[in-house]
């Protein structure tokens, strides 16, 4: 079992209270073992949710009634982001909410390779998702303002944490005394509250804590990583030159940017003033783009598919790096860098199947609805996966309008070049993601 403390180094400020408004003595009723039993009856009792609360409600008030339906709610995505707990049929505490704020395991494990060997100070740490990962190469402090999750870290680093320490505090990250010698992750609050309602955002000026407090560790700590929303921009010259920013996928979809700073960089194999994309399989296995500095040539573009169609990872997308993926590789692009891009290659190099969707073009054509129809019924196709850019339509409709025309699997691609919109038919896409050793071994 790990050394897990719940530390008052400090004192509390006042806050604005978090989606369960609760008193200093509420949150500390929290009995992670009596409540485990509660929430995991709440998963398989046949009972309704209004008799369920009604019957908490009676046993341990209103505020601990409407906190256990709702951890009971979060368990399905909670088991996603920590597997860990399912195999040892054990409760992941997290609300809703600080659920879908919480990093997945497999993004969590890859940062915390980043922060090598120091002690880690994980500020604003929700219910514990990134400081479990950090928790297993070294020291960790986890501290957040809200009463109720600093609980649920607590007993979420029971579980999942080795025998490291695991120090977790309730207070304002802003007023700690912070050792000069510590790496800091840190997710701060992206939400603001208009009209009595909670938004979030992507601006680092409403970042809290402060932007300026975050750009101080980031300039003053030896390493310092920290997770912000993929759409975020930085406008800070100092800190851009001093950082990395890096766009993470998971399973093909982008979680979030992170800003590395001092040490974490090197440590990632990555370079200061610029930025990467990460992608990530569901088995932890990763792959990254990283422009070259020095790039030579325009982009081609072409007028139609050639012999394979490409598909850059999320992530790529994200970072705004198309145009630099496509001139790396030597790719042309089908209209916009917002389409798919092609080759005439009569193989792609693993470092493009590895960050991007690839098909070995079968047909191309119109995407008439009757020449689909005709030309996948000619064939024995059916689309089992539909890929559409820079048009409206929905994959998810068209899979169901064309699933009766074949029984062979293919990839239908619909994209736009100039005004004539296009089709394209390719085997089965393909996305490999062999693991790269560089990230952070």
């Amino acid at each position: 079992m790990p050394s897990v403390e719940q530390s008052s180094e400090f004192e509390p400020s006042e806050f604005e209270a978090g989606e369960f408004e609760a008193s200093g003595f509420e949150a500390s009723g929290f009995r992670s073992r009596e409540f485990s039993d509660v929430v995991r009856d709440l998963t398989t009792s046949d009972a309704s949710s209004v008799a369920k609360e009604n019957d908490l409600r009676t046993r341990y008030g209103p505020y601990w009634a409407r906190v256990l339906c709702d951890v009971a709610s979060a368990q399905p995505k909670s088991i996603k982001k920590f597997p860990a707990l399912a195999q040892s049929d054990s409760v992941c505490w997290a609300t809703t909410r600080s659920i879908q704020q919480a990093t997945s395991w497999q993004v969590a494990m890859m940062k915390a390779k980043w922060l090598g060997d120091r002690k880690v100070y994980d500020l604003c740490c929700g219910c514990g998702g990134d400081a479990c990962a950090i928790a297993t190469r070294g020291d960790v402090v986890a501290v957040d303002r809200d009463r109720l999750l600093v609980e649920f870290a607590q007993a979420n680093l029971r579980r999942l944490a080795p025998s490291h320490s695991a120090i977790v505090q309730h207070g304002d990250v802003e007023k700690i005394s912070l050792p000069s010698d510590v790496a800091v992750h840190i997710d701060p609050d992206r939400r603001t509250i208009e009209n009595q309602s909670s938004t979030r955002t992507v601006s680092a000026d409403h970042f809290q804590p402060s932007w300026s407090f975050v750009r101080r560790l980031m300039l003053a700590q030896p390493s310092t990583i920290v997770k912000v929303a993929p759409a975020t921009q930085v406008q800070d010259d100092e800190v851009s030159q001093a950082m990395h920013r890096c766009w993470i996928s998971l399973s093909g979809s982008v979680r979030e940017q992170v800003l590395l700073a001092g040490e974490s960089i090197e440590v990632a194999g990555l370079k200061r003033g610029s930025c990467s994309a990460i992608s990530i399989s569901a088995d932890g296995a990763s792959h990254r783009f990283e422009p070259r500095c020095q790039e030579v040539g325009g982009v081609k573009y072409a007028s139609k598919p050639l012999v394979w169609l490409i598909d850059p990872d999320a992530a790529v997308r994200a970072a705004m790096l198309t145009e630099a993926f496509a001139r790396q590789h030597e790719l042309a692009v089908l209209g916009q860098f917002s389409g798919f891009l092609t080759s005439d290659a009569s193989s792609l190099p693993s470092d493009v199947r590895a960050m991007a969707i690839t098909g070995e073009v079968l047909w191309i054509g119109s995407a008439d609805d009757r020449k689909l129809r005709r030309e996948l019924r000619a064939h024995d196709w059916f689309p089992q996966t539909i890929k559409c850019r820079g048009v409206q339509q929905d994959p998810a409709q068209l899979v169901r309008r064309y699933r009766e025309c074949g029984s062979h699997p293919v990839t239908l691609w619909i994209g736009k070049q100039g005004k004539r919109v296009y089709a394209a038919i390719t085997d089965e896409v393909s996305a490999i993601r062999p693991s790269d050793d560089r990230l952070g071994s």
